[in-house]
């Protein structure tokens, strides 16, 4: 209800802001169709442009309660510069009024020492410290951002150099990291996945391929590529298995649930002929459980593609900063509940037996994994989970680990007990992310695991 209320006052600024320039612009024209009232009547023209932009999300909000990102935009190009120029005017107004020929009455005017000439802005002058200040607002709150990113992961795993952000839109995946040339032949290069450089998308012969599906515990996040988990599993294994040319590549992106592990499956990792795929994710499934109007194809969870050519997708594309606002509102206003629901986890389950059945039509063997927690961050897995509390949490993560495992049983899947290995607060950076002595655990209970069932052959 918060977000339809203020969606709600977004749209009442909008109209009070579009009606005064109307206004000003058609006076000003009337008056001598002075150069002020054509500028004005120009930037109305852009205002009711964007504007219509604005309310057909303002229609999605009314229909979905939700939409922060264009209520963010909204306050910074309508709400913002006001208030801007409003505090610095007097910085501003340098330009004293001019004095006209018009006769006066005869009334005198007494200057004493400390009185000031009376200052004005031009309209031309508004406009371009209005741009200035905006553009210099977003530019220090986006260098904020990046550097937030650079402080916590360096140059390494998912963090964004400054030159790009670090994951695009995607019409059915949501968000993908950031492909560096799409017409080479690297898979690094290709889709960005996280694998050693010189991996071609064809297979090579004598090669034995191994595919991780998931979340952003499964990619590593907190880690560069050499210290996480799927690296590590494949030195590993190539230590054991010399005469073979073993290659782990991790597809997972942080932020994926197993919708998406289910849609890049099918559509780009069976493309590089997997012989094992190894699928560990929950988190995120577990976000959407009680997320508000659940459906069971994640469309709730999912606002749906940003469509090529918009605002939106420009900045989705090319800013942190907008990303962070378009995550921070999307979770205003969410009730926490104690318990999940049983849609939500049967949703979890079948998605998971579909990726099950792609990887034995397509001769790939399947191994499962239960997810691993720190229950000693429960601050942090409320962050995580919005609408959950701690107590929804753990019962969460207890009945899907369940339930995984039981189909592991009943599909006769193989299936590695992560949550059971991986008890240790120091395994973590957080609640579900692994430290670099995480890694090593994750990565050694993989490799146990794949040479106990005899999963290479």
């Amino acid at each position: 209800m918060s977000r339809l209320l203020a969606s709600s006052i977004t749209i009442f600024i909008e109209l009070l802001l579009i009606f005064y320039l109307a206004f000003k612009a058609i006076f000003l024209i009337k008056e001598g169709f002075s150069k002020k009232g054509w500028v004005l009547a120009l930037l109305l023209t852009g205002l009711f442009a964007i504007s219509s932009y604005h309310f057909y999300y303002h229609y999605i909000v009314f229909r979905e309660y939700l939409n922060g990102f264009v209520l963010a935009i909204s306050i910074i190009f309508f709400i913002l510069p006001g208030i801007v120029i409003y505090l610095l005017k007097p910085w501003l107004n340098k330009r004293p009024i001019k004095q006209t020929n018009k006769p006066t009455e005869n009334k005198t005017t007494k200057l004493t020492a400390n009185t000031q000439p009376q200052l004005q802005l031009s309209c031309g002058k508004k406009l371009f410290f209005t741009l200035i200040l905006i553009t210099s607002i977003f530019l220090l709150a986006e260098f904020a951002a990046r550097m937030h990113i650079w402080l916590l992961y360096g140059n390494k795993g998912w963090a964004c150099n400054f030159g790009h952000a670090a994951a695009i839109s995607h019409p059915y995946l949501g968000l993908v990291y950031k492909p560096l040339n799409d017409e080479t032949k690297l898979l690094v290069e290709r889709y960005n996945f996280r694998c050693d450089p010189d991996v071609t998308i064809k297979k090579p012969a004598n090669t034995y391929r191994i595919v991780i599906l998931g979340g952003s515990a499964a990619y590593g996040l907190d880690v560069g590529y050499d210290a996480c988990w799927s690296k590590q599993l494949q030195d590993l294994l190539r230590a054991d298995f010399p005469d073979k040319n073993i290659q782990v590549i991790n597809t997972a992106v942080a932020g994926w649930t197993t919708a998406e592990c289910l849609i890049n499956l099918e559509l780009r990792a069976l493309d590089i002929s997997p012989d094992l795929v190894i699928f560990f994710e929950l988190q995120n499934d577990l976000k959407t459980n009680r997320w508000p109007n659940f459906k069971s194809d994640y469309s709730h969870w999912k606002t749906g593609m940003i469509t090529p050519g918009t605002i939106e997708h420009f900045f989705m594309n090319y800013s942190i900063f907008a990303q962070r606002i378009r995550t921070v509102i999307h979770k205003w206003g969410l009730k926490r509940y104690d318990s999940i629901t049983e849609g939500g986890l049967n949703a979890y389950i079948r998605n998971i037996t579909s990726i099950i059945g792609l990887c034995r039509i397509n001769n790939a063997q399947i191994l499962l994994a239960t997810y691993a927690h720190n229950e000693k961050a429960a601050r942090n897995a409320t962050d995580m989970q919005e609408c959950l509390t701690f107590k929804g949490v753990l019962e969460g993560f207890t009945k899907y680990n369940h339930d995984v495992k039981q189909l592991a049983k009943r599909l006769q899947v193989p299936i590695l007990d992560n949550a059971k290995l991986l008890s240790e607060s120091n395994y973590f950076t957080d609640f579900v992310h692994f430290s670099t002595e995480g890694n090593n655990v994750v990565a050694t209970n993989f490799y146990n695991k794949i040479i106990q069932d005899k999963l290479i052959k």
